[in-house]
Protein backbone atom coordinates (compact mmCIF):
# COMPACT_ATOMS: atom_id res chain seq x y z
CA UNK A 1 0.00 0.00 0.00
CA UNK A 2 1.64 3.65 -1.08
CA UNK A 3 1.98 6.19 1.70
CA UNK A 4 -0.63 8.19 -0.58
CA UNK A 5 -3.56 5.39 -0.02
CA UNK A 6 -1.85 4.79 3.70
CA UNK A 7 -3.22 8.40 4.29
CA UNK A 8 -6.55 8.04 2.72
CA UNK A 9 -7.25 5.09 4.47
CA UNK A 10 -6.53 6.93 7.74
CA UNK A 11 -8.29 9.92 7.01
CA UNK A 12 -11.72 8.02 6.03
CA UNK A 13 -11.13 6.03 9.29
CA UNK A 14 -10.80 9.33 11.11
CA UNK A 15 -13.77 10.48 9.75
CA UNK A 16 -16.09 7.18 10.97
CA UNK A 17 -15.17 7.54 14.64
CA UNK A 18 -15.89 11.05 14.53
CA UNK A 19 -19.48 10.72 13.00
CA UNK A 20 -19.86 7.89 15.07
CA UNK A 21 -18.66 9.76 18.39
CA UNK A 22 -20.92 12.59 17.51
CA UNK A 23 -23.95 10.19 17.14
CA UNK A 24 -23.11 8.79 20.55
CA UNK A 25 -22.69 11.96 22.25
CA UNK A 26 -26.13 13.34 20.31
CA UNK A 27 -28.10 10.32 21.89
CA UNK A 28 -26.27 10.23 25.33
CA UNK A 29 -27.47 14.21 25.45
CA UNK A 30 -31.03 13.02 24.14
CA UNK A 31 -30.75 10.47 27.12
CA UNK A 32 -31.90 7.58 24.86
CA UNK A 33 -28.50 6.12 25.55
CA UNK A 34 -26.53 5.50 28.99
CA UNK A 35 -23.13 7.28 29.32
CA UNK A 36 -21.95 4.30 31.14
CA UNK A 37 -22.22 2.13 27.62
CA UNK A 38 -19.65 4.45 26.11
CA UNK A 39 -17.19 3.57 28.90
CA UNK A 40 -16.85 0.26 26.25
CA UNK A 41 -17.57 1.17 23.10
CA UNK A 42 -14.75 1.16 20.88
CA UNK A 43 -15.22 4.40 19.42
CA UNK A 44 -15.57 6.18 22.05
CA UNK A 45 -12.26 4.04 23.41
CA UNK A 46 -10.20 6.87 23.16
CA UNK A 47 -12.31 9.89 23.58
CA UNK A 48 -11.13 11.87 27.13
CA UNK A 49 -13.22 11.35 29.86
CA UNK A 50 -14.15 14.70 30.74
CA UNK A 51 -15.56 15.20 27.37
CA UNK A 52 -17.91 11.98 27.74
CA UNK A 53 -18.97 13.44 30.67
CA UNK A 54 -20.09 16.59 28.96
CA UNK A 55 -22.20 15.21 26.94
CA UNK A 56 -24.57 14.61 29.98
CA UNK A 57 -27.22 17.28 29.83
CA UNK A 58 -26.67 19.40 33.27
CA UNK A 59 -22.75 18.23 33.06
CA UNK A 60 -20.93 21.37 32.52
CA UNK A 61 -17.03 21.94 32.98
CA UNK A 62 -17.51 22.35 36.90
CA UNK A 63 -19.51 19.11 37.58
CA UNK A 64 -17.18 17.25 35.35
CA UNK A 65 -13.55 18.67 37.55
CA UNK A 66 -15.69 17.41 40.35
CA UNK A 67 -16.76 13.62 39.66
CA UNK A 68 -13.67 13.25 37.78
CA UNK A 69 -11.17 14.70 40.86
CA UNK A 70 -13.88 12.58 43.47
CA UNK A 71 -12.83 9.38 41.43
CA UNK A 72 -9.36 10.37 41.72
CA UNK A 73 -9.39 9.85 37.73
CA UNK A 74 -7.33 12.12 35.24
CA UNK A 75 -9.45 14.27 33.18
CA UNK A 76 -6.96 13.19 30.04
CA UNK A 77 -7.81 9.99 30.90
CA UNK A 78 -9.86 7.88 28.06
CA UNK A 79 -11.93 4.91 28.95
CA UNK A 80 -9.62 2.25 27.24
CA UNK A 81 -7.14 2.69 29.77
CA UNK A 82 -9.33 2.76 32.88
CA UNK A 83 -8.69 0.25 35.34
CA UNK A 84 -12.01 -1.66 37.17
CA UNK A 85 -11.31 0.06 40.16
CA UNK A 86 -11.04 3.69 38.39
CA UNK A 87 -14.90 2.81 36.86
CA UNK A 88 -16.03 1.90 40.43
CA UNK A 89 -14.76 5.35 40.99
CA UNK A 90 -16.34 6.83 38.12
CA UNK A 91 -19.64 5.08 39.09
CA UNK A 92 -19.77 6.37 42.42
CA UNK A 93 -18.43 9.80 41.95
CA UNK A 94 -21.06 10.18 39.30
CA UNK A 95 -23.73 8.96 41.93
CA UNK A 96 -22.44 11.50 44.52
CA UNK A 97 -22.68 14.21 42.29
CA UNK A 98 -25.61 12.97 39.91
CA UNK A 99 -27.54 16.19 38.25
CA UNK A 100 -30.68 17.11 40.01
CA UNK A 101 -33.32 18.93 38.37
CA UNK A 102 -35.17 22.20 39.59
CA UNK A 103 -37.42 20.26 41.74
CA UNK A 104 -34.59 18.26 43.95
CA UNK A 105 -35.23 15.31 42.06
CA UNK A 106 -32.65 13.03 40.55
CA UNK A 107 -32.50 13.51 36.57
CA UNK A 108 -31.59 10.54 35.98
CA UNK A 109 -32.84 7.60 38.29
CA UNK A 110 -31.58 4.38 39.03
CA UNK A 111 -31.67 1.61 36.03
CA UNK A 112 -33.04 -1.80 37.51
CA UNK A 113 -28.74 -3.41 37.13
CA UNK A 114 -27.73 -0.14 39.34
CA UNK A 115 -30.03 -0.77 42.12
CA UNK A 116 -29.34 -4.22 42.08
CA UNK A 117 -25.77 -3.69 42.36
Amino acid sequence: MTPSEQRTQALANANRIRTTRARLKAQVAAGTLDWTSLLDHPDAATMRLSELLRTIPKVGTAKTARILRSADVNASSTPAVLTARQRHALHAAFERHRPKARNGHTLYPLTDTEAAA
